[in-house]
């Protein structure tokens, strides 16, 4: 199978579809966990690292999230119903379940009710501006009422060995990525990058509840209303943090940056710029190990199977270059850096 994807190659980005088994696969889960709820249409939405997402249009036009993982200690759903929980539909899902059944094998389940709403991705930045401060009001009042265990310490202990391919990826993965370019100096780059986001996160004497993984498919909306998927890794670190992913994740310029920065300051008036710009330069790094990371997985880990994954990856990755060349680590290494990203779509070695 080749690798390289664009090169004398075109696709067709569609949703994804359903097979027949897949569907009474769902179903069966649906009998063991909620039988009273009448599904009219599932769609798949998400084919996730740890879970796979599926939405449902109930009989009764009513909307459902069911999220799917084969481990059925799964701690990621299971973070995801305590937060659920606790802001008891505000500005999220309304907790349905959450239940280990088998089928097949022992598997996990979450499902919960959800708006029939678009995802940030297909509302596009210009929306996000436009509503910031809605937005941003509706964050406040999130933080706000989550109460998370986690601590800076396990936020960054779970962020760096979630990212850690030297230990996670298989031998073959490896030799794979050799094929095609120097694995050991991406190893290098990984190393230096988790070293310098463990030594250099940003201290803070009072820590503050916050979202910590904000991204475009985890924000959602209806009525100009926000709603929030993908709770699992709130923390008590610094909302800074959400801030930060919004603006590296939407590739906003300079001047929209200022102006996100401007509302957010208004509605939190204990900001501060210092701060901020510590959370900033720490973030950039993150975005730098997670684009890098979550690229080499995609390609050469999954093999190319998630075409939209990897495009999502390469635009936030190339929206982000000029962030990224103030890092010491990307400036040594920008040219293999970029043919690394671009050698399996392109077809140049790195």
């Amino acid at each position: 199978m080749s690798l390289h994807l664009y090169n004398d190659k075109a696709y067709v980005l569609n949703t994804p579809s359903l097979k027949d088994s897949t569907r009474e696969y769902i179903l069966s889960i649906l009998d063991k966990i909620y039988n009273q709820l009448s599904v009219e249409n599932i769609t798949l939405i998400d084919n996730g690292i740890n879970y796979d997402t599926y939405s449902l249009k109930a009989s009764d036009g009513k909307f459902y999230l069911l999220k799917v993982s084969l481990d059925p200690d799964n701690v990621q759903l299971a973070r995801e119903s305590f937060f659920l929980k606790q802001l008891k539909n505000f500005a999220s899902a309304k907790f349905i379940c959450l239940k280990k059944v088998k089928v097949g094998d022992d598997i996990l389940c979450l499902l919960c009710q959800f708006p029939d709403c678009i995802n940030l991705k297909d509302a596009g930045r210009d929306f996000f501006l436009k509503n910031a401060d809605v937005f941003f009001w509706t964050h406040k009042g999130v933080i706000e009422k989550i109460k998370p265990k986690r601590l800076k310490s396990g936020y960054i202990k779970e962020l760096t060995e979630h990212q850690n391919f030297s230990k996670n990826f298989t031998d073959r993965t490896k030799n794979l990525i050799k094929d095609y370019t120097d694995y050991d100096k991406l190893e290098k780059i990984l190393l230096s990058l988790l070293d310098d986001i463990s030594h250099t996160a940003p201290k803070i004497s009072d820590p503050i509840p916050c979202l910590s993984n904000i991204t475009i498919d985890s924000i959602f909306l209806t009525n100009s209303l926000f709603f929030f998927d993908k709770l699992e890794d709130c923390c008590k670190y610094h909302p800074y943090i959400d801030l930060c992913d919004i603006i590296l994740n939407l590739s906003y310029k300079d001047d929209a940056k200022e102006q996100i920065i401007s509302i957010y300051r208004s509605i939190h008036k204990d900001f501060n710029q210092g701060e901020f710009d510590s959370f900033f330069k720490f973030c950039v790094k993150k975005k730098l190990l997670e684009s890098l990371s979550d690229y080499l997985r995609e390609v050469y880990e999954l093999r190319c199977l998630r075409i939209n994954k990897i495009t999502d990856i390469m635009s936030v990755f190339y929206s982000n270059f000029k962030n990224f060349k103030k890092l010491p680590i990307f400036i040594d290494n920008q040219d293999f850096l970029l043919k690394t990203i671009t050698e399996p779509v392109l077809g140049v070695k790195a």
